[in-house]
């Protein structure tokens, strides 16, 4: 009687939820319909595709999508949607490879912050299927494409998440190398929120290799952190 009772419970939440989506669905299609401008018909369709994730709709609407998509700069954003929903259904061979079409459709654009942010993609899609090295390769190598252009706030991100990655690993001092990295950059650019992060990111790994430990001190010297004592 209770497996009835939840098994009710779940499938009133779900009509509940599609119930929800039904009026912005319908939203969404009447932009589809009438609109003329590009960017709005494909943002609507794959809004469409994610709201029916996991459904036959979403293969339709992502279908949709890429017929929508004339200019180059809206095909890539069709394969970085196809990468999440790929990803999303734990397909990593399909995900990783529409993130790369992505890319090749990016560099034709030469748009660097658009490269840079979809080899970031690129690199959560590794990191996601445990493809620790080559999230590695990935990150390393949008950090490169923001430092061409002096966005300081992307390469403060990036430098969290190499951290990340290495912390992933269990590579903790590379980790905290970064994550200093990352603190410095931000601190000098008055960039807050990706400050606040590092300094998170640099209390938590300080803590995980003992810098508040008996081998303070010695972790102090090697590696700066007398300077960041308020992460700690």
């Amino acid at each position: 009687m209770r497996k009835l009772l939840i098994l009710g419970l779940l499938l009133s939440c779900s009509i509940s939820q599609i119930i929800g989506q039904k009026p912005i669905q319908d939203s969404l299609l009447s932009v589809v319909e009438r609109t003329t401008i590009e960017s709005e018909k494909v943002s609507a369709l794959l809004e469409l595709a994610t709201m029916n994730k996991g459904t036959k709709n979403e293969a339709k609407y992502l279908s949709q999508a890429t017929m929508a998509a004339k200019s180059v700069s809206m095909k890539a954003e069709v394969f970085l949607k196809k990468s999440q929903l790929y990803a999303l259904a734990n397909k990593e061979t399909e995900s990783i490879k529409a993130v790369d079409e992505a890319i090749k459709l990016l560099n034709r654009l030469g748009d660097q912050k658009k490269i840079g942010n979809a080899w970031r993609i690129k690199a959560d899609r590794e990191l996601t299927f445990f493809k620790l090295d080559d999230a590695l390769e990935s990150n390393q190598y949008a950090l490169s494409v923001f430092k061409g252009i002096d966005d300081f706030e992307n390469m403060a991100d990036a430098l969290n998440a190499l951290g990340f990655i290495h912390r992933k690993s269990g590579n903790y001092p590379q980790a905290l190398t970064y994550y200093i990295e990352s603190f410095e950059l931000s601190k000098k650019h008055q960039l807050e929120l990706s400050q606040a992060q590092a300094c998170s990111n640099i209390g938590v790994v300080g803590r995980s290799i003992g810098v508040l430990s008996h081998r303070r001190r010695d972790l102090h010297r090697k590696s700066g952190l007398r300077r960041l004592g308020q992460c700690l």
